[in-house]
């Protein structure tokens, strides 16, 4: 997957985000075809999970994924941001909510709390 030009696009888009924005050590599945690059910590990195596996990476309360072709924004509610967080990744952009007793991936999408699924407050189309 070539990352030089995501990684180009989350940097204008961030806008310098990363000097406030409080983190957190997840794990996130992706249930996807396309892998995903979940920006990182610092300006230009990103953490690859390739489509059908998990990955423990950092997000923060506005976090950038790009999915193959395309990068979504999220607004990570603060209060959900703890070590342990389960997350599964789906086609449309969505992030689930995963409970612990559930096996990764789940088929069947358990209820979710208020503010899940994350939903992407941005879109961009790198095409």
């Amino acid at each position: 997957m070539k990352l030089v030009p995501a990684i180009a696009v989350i940097s204008l888009l961030a806008f310098g985000s990363h000097a406030s924005a409080q983190t957190a050590l997840i794990d996130l599945y992706n249930n996807t075809v396309v892998d995903l690059c979940v920006e990182g910590q610092s300006k230009g990195s990103c953490q690859e999970i390739l489509s059908k596996r998990s990955g423990e990476v950092h997000i923060r309360s506005i976090q950038w994924i790009q999915f193959g072709k395309k990068m979504f924004r999220y607004n990570v509610p603060r209060t959900f941001l703890k070590p342990g967080l389960r997350l599964q990744a789906e086609s449309d952009g969505n992030l689930y909510l995963l409970p612990d007793n559930v096996p990764l991936p789940a088929s069947v999408l358990p209820k979710q709390p208020l503010g899940f699924p994350l939903t992407p407050t941005r879109r961009v189309n790198l095409t």
